[in-house]
């Protein structure tokens, strides 16, 4: 019975031998075929049914290690050739990143690398396919595709030096031919432009010309626009003219309605022209529509705020409706911009019962007020608009250089007070305050002279120089403190 189980064991372990060879062939050819994950796993399955074979426990043990270095040796190989290839492709070497791909077994190409290959293989055969393309096109001459063809072989190949020079000269052609429609197109619009002038076609000729493109204007063009321009402005104020001249005659015959019609025409025609504006609201007037001719002219002063004349009438017209208040703020914007219009207002039926002194009186103390309140600007302007009534008003001008002064404008100030003197030599005020400014800008010399002159105008000056701020700096100086020494006050004696 022993002898017999010892027989069947012996052939177990025999036959467990021969599987084991067999076994182990397999392993051995997978990792020649690099098969790694295979050869692994059969070495593993030997292992696990070889558990009372310790030389054949050594054997998978020793293999499995032996093949995992070979794996991890050959795989990061793959990794290199396949970085390798992707360098070659962005530099568009494509052949040799195919080459370099080709060289990994199959087996060891993962879908990564297997998609990375289809890619390189369909841009070299669509760049061979383009490149099959613009030769035959190219005999053809240039066109649109051809030039688009080039531009896509160019993305995949850039160093290709022969389709560079041949994008080069499509772009030249391309320039060529359109430059040529351009050139075509303004002969065209030129000769047409030509024929309009011919027929009196003023501005269809101007627009013509103007739909020619600007690079290709020449001496020629730029001056038969310059023309038509010319000619479109002569055309254009011949009809106004003679619609303006045409109302004027309806409004001498009374005729308010009929020039209306004339002056909304050469309103149309130029509306760029206050003056027929301010003769439709004259119109509107003479029919007796007051309130429609303020409208117009509001329109016309808000279009041409330095119109003086509309303003002059918008205040005639508004002192008519009652407005009184309105009226004489437009009549001294009117006298601002021309004086004239102070005059006009003075002999103008409108303005009768209208009391200039009292209006001047109150405009001349509100810039006093002004001025004391230190709002400078505003009160210099308030005394311009006095002056635009009086120009000769001494006591305006004075009050606008002191403002200057004041704003710390000292020369200005100067200047101002020089011309007082020149037409009022014997102006103490403006004498006293020229000789503070010299004073202010350090000219010692200039400031006593005219103070002197101030101090033998009008001797109480003397008492106001010696305790004005703004002779501090002379102060000390002999011939200041001689000015303001008492024996001034003494009375003259021959």
């Amino acid at each position: 019975h022993l002898n017999a189980r010892w027989e069947t064991a012996r052939k177990e372990q025999f036959n467990q031998r021969e599987k084991f060879k067999s076994t182990r062939q397999q392993a051995e050819h997978a990792s020649h075929q690099l098969n790694f994950a295979e050869a692994i796993q059969i070495a593993q399955k030997i292992h696990n049914q070889s558990r009372h074979a310790p030389e054949i426990l050594q054997w998978a043990q020793e293999f499995t290690e032996s093949v995992s270095k070979d794996r991890d040796s050959i795989l990061g190989n793959v990794a290199i050739s396949f970085r390798k290839a992707q360098q070659l492709a962005d530099q568009f070497a494509y052949e040799e990143a195919i080459c370099e791909l080709e060289a990994i077994p199959s087996s060891l190409r993962n879908t990564k690398h297997n998609n990375f290959l289809k890619e390189l293989k369909k841009n070299i055969h669509e760049l061979e396919s383009l490149t099959t393309t613009i030769t035959q096109n190219a005999k053809k001459g240039f066109t649109e595709k051809l030039l688009s063809q080039v531009e896509r072989t160019l993305e995949l190949n850039p160093g290709n030096i022969k389709f560079k020079e041949l994008r080069k000269s499509l772009l030249e052609d391309q320039r060529s031919a359109h430059n040529a429609r351009l050139l075509e197109k303004r002969n065209r619009l030129v000769t047409l432009a030509n024929s309009q002038l011919r027929e009196g076609l003023l501005e269809q000729a101007l627009e013509t010309l103007l739909a020619i493109d600007s690079t290709l204007f020449d001496e020629e063009i730029k001056d038969l626009i310059k023309t038509v321009k010319l000619a479109i402005k002569e055309d254009k104020k011949d009809k106004c003219d003679a619609s303006i001249q045409q109302g004027k005659k309806y409004l001498q015959n009374k005729q308010p309605a009929e020039a209306l019609r004339c002056f909304s025409k050469a309103c149309d025609i130029c509306p760029n022209n206050p003056d027929t504006h301010v003769a439709i609201a004259l119109c509107q007037r003479r029919m007796r529509n007051r309130k429609d001719a303020i409208s117009t002219l509001k329109e016309v002063v808000k279009m041409f705020p330095a119109h003086a004349h509309a303003k002059y009438n918008l205040a005639c017209y508004l002192r008519l409706e009652g407005y009184e208040d309105e009226s004489i703020a437009m009549l001294d914007q009117a006298v601002l911009i021309d004086q004239k219009y102070a005059a006009f207002s003075r002999k103008d039926a409108d303005f009768d019962g209208f009391d200039e002194n009292e209006h001047l009186k109150t405009v001349w103390n509100n810039g006093n007020e002004l001025f004391q309140n230190e709002k400078y600007e505003e009160a210099e302007f308030v005394y311009h608009l006095i002056l635009s009534w009086n120009p000769h008003y001494t006591p305006g001008i004075s009050r606008i250089a002191l403002c200057h002064k004041r704003r710390g404008d000292v020369v200005g100030a100067i200047a101002i007070f020089q011309e007082i003197i020149s037409l009022w030599p014997s102006n103490g005020s403006a004498l006293y305050n020229i000789a503070c400014c010299y004073c202010q800008v350090g000219d010692s010399e200039k400031a006593i002279k005219y103070l002197e002159e101030a101090i033998l105008n009008d001797r109480s000056f003397v008492k106001k120089a010696r305790e004005d701020v703004d002779f501090k700096q002379l102060r000390g100086v002999s011939a200041f403190e001689h000015l303001v020494a008492w024996k001034w006050y003494r009375p003259w004696t021959s």
